[in-house]
């Protein structure tokens, strides 16, 4: 076919690479999230019991 590495890299590799660096900054935001809600949650409950 002689088409070679270039378009199978181009289309599925980079793709996926993209994919998944995506779904980690995703996961790391709601972690991100997740820690700061706790953090109020504490602050919020901390004044609610004084």
């Amino acid at each position: 076919m002689g088409f070679g590495i270039v378009p199978i890299l181009f289309f599925f590799v980079i793709p996926g690479v993209f994919i998944v660096w995506v779904s980690l900054e995703v996961i790391k935001l709601q972690r991100e999230k997740v820690e700061l809600l706790k953090l109020i949650y504490k602050r919020i409950d901390e004044k609610a019991n004084h």
